[in-house]
């Protein structure tokens, strides 16, 4: 619980920190950031623990002899922290998702066209093209949580996965890599947004044409025709929501960013807070 906290504490301290432009709390924001680092760290397998003590004192001996001193040794510690608060605050976004009952309409609707592996890849791939853009990795896991109760071959999966997730690392600002890369190079994603979609286009296109699932397993699926007539417009419904929710939190990126000036990363975060937040206060749950 107390790493949890800890975490949470150093997340939100650095998004104050950006905000308010103070510089008065750096010093113990670093103090924290170190102990979050220790805290988990000691938590890992014998290697990887080696692993990372050894890139921790590898950097602090740089430091060192580039004339750091003092608590400007680990100040290194938070180069990464815009990009760490991400992955740490996306999953808040789902939410209102699970709570709407979005992701359990669509679990439904793929155990009742499981028997066609086709409709069932496309349905996987066209769920992670949604989501991955602002859940991230966290995305991967929704899914699989999802084709888990699926009677769909490894490799299958392994392909929707792939085509699904793949595009959005190009082009999504919810994704580490192209924040991360709006952050140090301080540019607007509204100037990156036209040449990152058109490559993620065009990279769907590719992993239609090559991963393309052809073959449909024995069976029809008969019984379960009556089911989704009845539910197919709920289905219908929910899929709706969730684009509108995507292109939503999109559209509040570009205008945070407009009347903002502050980086990518900060108002990511800022989002990922609110939005939930806001769901919280308006629907009462």
């Amino acid at each position: 619980m107390f790493r949890i906290f800890i975490i949470l504490f150093m997340c939100f301290m650095y998004i104050f920190i950006s905000i308010t432009s103070s510089n008065h709390l750096t010093g113990i924001h670093n103090i924290i950031s170190l102990i979050v680092f220790f805290s988990m760290v000691f938590t890992l397998q014998r290697g990887k623990m080696s692993l990372c003590l050894t890139l921790f004192s590898l950097g602090i001996i740089i430091h060192f002899f580039n004339d750091a001193r003092g608590i400007n040794l680990i100040e290194g510690i938070n180069q990464n922290l815009p990009l760490l608060a991400v992955l740490l605050l996306v999953p808040l976004l789902t939410i209102p998702l699970n709570r709407e009952g979005i992701i359990n309409a669509i679990s439904d609707y793929l155990l009742s066209i499981q028997k066609n592996n086709k409709n069932s890849y496309n349905i996987l791939s066209i769920l992670l093209i949604i989501l991955s853009p602002i859940l991230n990795m966290g995305a991967i896991k929704v899914v699989h949580s999802i084709s888990n109760h699926l009677s769909m071959s490894p490799k299958l999966l392994s392909k929707a996965y792939f085509s699904g997730f793949t595009p959005t690392v190009i082009w999504s600002p919810f994704f580490s890599s192209v924040g991360i890369v709006l952050y140090w190079l301080n540019m607007k994603y509204i100037s990156y947004l036209a040449v990152g979609a058109g490559f993620a286009l065009i990279q769907i296109g590719i992993g239609i044409s090559l991963l393309n699932v052809t073959s449909i397993k024995n069976g029809n699926g008969n019984e379960n025709n009556n089911y989704i007539n009845k539910k197919n417009q709920l289905y219908k419904n929910k899929f709706w929501y969730l684009i509108i929710f995507v292109i939503g939190l999109i559209l509040l990126l570009l205008i945070m960013e407009k009347l903002i000036n502050k980086p990518i990363l900060l108002l990511v975060c800022l989002i990922c807070i609110c939005v939930p937040v806001a769901w919280i206060i308006i629907r009462k749950q």
